[in-house]
């Protein structure tokens, strides 16, 4: 079997083992929505999960109705964007971090921006997202998958090997990086990444 023909063959039950996780994601506290063969990852859940008193990683937000604001906005963005009506999430999205700019509404907007194909913009906020938290994995692995989209394949690595980096359990960082390489034409190397993935995800699905 050529190299090639493998990889697709691990594309295909990669695929398929992630969309495993998707149906339990309420379980595990993680949300991940599909674009072609990459994920980006709802920050959004990942951030409930671990901080279940807030919700969300709000910075800083003093008075209370300022908080119920930012979440009113934050709620209706995420509403919007489920469904299908982009502008109206972006407009959402866009009044809470005229009030209090973070990670998780940075990166949500940035995932959108994606969808609408306004890549610029969505650079621009992941990257707004990883100036305020440099160490969450999720903004750096919707900016790579960005990067695959506009082909700028070594940004695209870059950015995927450093999520890793911060979260070196995750799958589905190594099936996205397993993406990067495989549009790329780094074949053995995206053999490699699918190949660890389906280790991590493993047990899980056992």
């Amino acid at each position: 079997m050529s190299i090639v023909l493998l990889v697709i063959v691990l594309v295909c039950i990669v695929t398929v083992m992630i969309l495993a996780r998707k149906k339990s994601s309420s379980d595990s506290g993680l949300a991940s929505e599909k674009d072609g063969c990459l994920y980006f990852i709802d920050a959004e859940e990942r951030a409930r999960h671990a901080e279940p008193n807030t919700g969300y990683s709000v910075h800083k937000v003093v008075e209370k109705h300022e908080f119920r604001y930012i979440e009113t906005f934050y709620h209706a963005g995420s509403e919007s964007a489920q469904a299908g009506d982009y502008e109206g999430a972006v407009d959402e999205l866009s009044k809470s971090i005229a009030i209090n700019p973070n990670y998780d509404i940075f990166n949500e907007r940035g995932i959108i921006f994606s969808r609408m194909g306004k890549f610029k913009e969505a650079i621009l906020d992941f990257s707004n997202a990883i100036s305020l938290e440099p160490a969450r994995a999720d903004a750096y692995n919707n900016r790579g998958i960005v990067f695959v989209k506009k082909k700028k394949y070594d940004l695209a690595v870059r950015d995927l090997t450093s999520a890793i980096q911060i979260s070196p359990d995750d799958p589905l960082l190594y099936s996205n990086r397993g993406g990067a390489y495989h549009e790329k034409g780094s074949y053995d190397l995206a053999k490699k990444d699918y190949s660890r993935a389906m280790e991590l995800e493993g047990p899980e699905l056992a």
